[in-house]
């Protein structure tokens, strides 16, 4: 949640190696989105959820993040 813009963009991420940082995947962020398309934060996880047929569940994801973050959206 965000009090100016509703929702804040977040992102879940499968590292494709152990030595991926956040920094190398905020680089590459801030190379190709503009600036309102920056996610904060970026989290690493192990999986994305997703149903069974293939699209991400939306949900899970959510519920992932606020696991993640102690059970609040910030």
């Amino acid at each position: 949640p965000d009090a100016f813009l509703g929702h804040k963009l977040v992102a879940l991420a499968v590292p494709s190696n152990k030595t991926l940082t956040q920094n190398d995947l905020l680089g590459q962020c801030i190379a190709r989105l503009p600036r309102h398309k920056l996610p904060e934060p970026i989290h690493f996880v192990p999986t994305i959820p997703k149903h069974a047929s293939g699209k991400v569940d939306r949900e899970k994801c959510l519920a992932m993040f606020y696991q993640i973050n102690g059970g609040n959206g910030r």
